[in-house]
């Protein structure tokens, strides 16, 4: 939370030097080593801005998992099937990755429909603004209100 712009700004400063300093020229073994090491250094980092901002920005974990699902294929690849085709390997993973998607929907709809508190509604969203603190908008949603349109009350009107 509070170091995502401290983070996120020296993570554009190492991007801005190593493109100011032509990285993608160097030729050197120890300067590719270096290389390798700072845009580790980087994706790392971008994944640790994620995680640092997923209190606001929830769906940065779908974005890491949809980045890093064709890595860690393509690492499979490159270690286990270093001597087939890509275009080959590439028609294997229709069947595998259609049986993940089918099988985190399966999943994700179980988890929803097991428990109503898994549930994402109108009641859900003003409980979780209200327990942060965010303060019910009774202007825009008069009916929300405890005791109706003209009431006085401070509540909210499906939590009690």
């Amino acid at each position: 939370g509070n170091y995502a712009y401290s983070l996120a700004l020296g993570l554009l400063a190492s991007v801005l030097g190593l493109y100011m300093f032509d990285a993608e020229c160097w030729s050197g073994k120890l300067a590719l080593v270096f290389l390798d090491v700072c845009i580790m250094a980087i994706v790392l980092g971008v994944v640790l801005l994620t995680l640092c901002i997923a209190d606001r920005f929830p769906y940065g974990m779908v974005c890491l998992f949809a980045m890093f699902q064709p890595l860690w294929l393509l690492a499979v690849k490159l270690i286990f099937y270093g001597e087939v085709d890509t275009r080959a390997y590439v028609s294997w993973l229709s069947g595998p990755l259609f049986l993940t998607s089918l099988c985190t929907g399966i999943a994700w709809m179980a988890w929803v429909f097991v428990n109503p508190e898994n549930e994402w509604n109108l009641l859900k969203r003003m409980e979780s603004a209200e327990q942060s603190g965010c303060v019910p908008n009774y202007e825009e949603y008069p009916d929300c209100r405890k005791g109706g349109v003209n009431s006085t009350q401070e509540q909210t009107c499906f939590f009690y």
